[in-house]
């Protein structure tokens, strides 16, 4: 296993107002940084329905890639676990 491998078996866990948020490791960083800035913005103003529509989205999508992500992982160590 590769250096490289290693470091993209953990998801990356972000501190966002106080609680910690999940994202895959190969979850492209500008799009953690507009995730970050939409939920400053929806939590700043709780009725700007614009924020918080764009955050559902975005939080759609980061749990969408952290399931495909988990998904791969479970068939790559059941894959292990049948070949050792």
């Amino acid at each position: 296993m590769t250096q490289q491998s290693m470091v993209a078996l953990h998801p990356f866990v972000l501190k966002v107002r106080g609680k910690k948020v999940l994202f895959a490791p190969n979850y492209p960083k500008d799009a953690r940084k507009r995730f970050v800035k939409l939920k400053k913005r929806a939590d700043k103003d709780p009725f700007d329905t614009d924020a918080e529509f764009d955050l559902a989205i975005e939080d759609k999508l980061r749990i969408d890639a952290l399931n495909s992500y988990y998904e791969d992982l479970d068939e790559k160590e059941a894959f292990r676990a049948k070949a050792g």
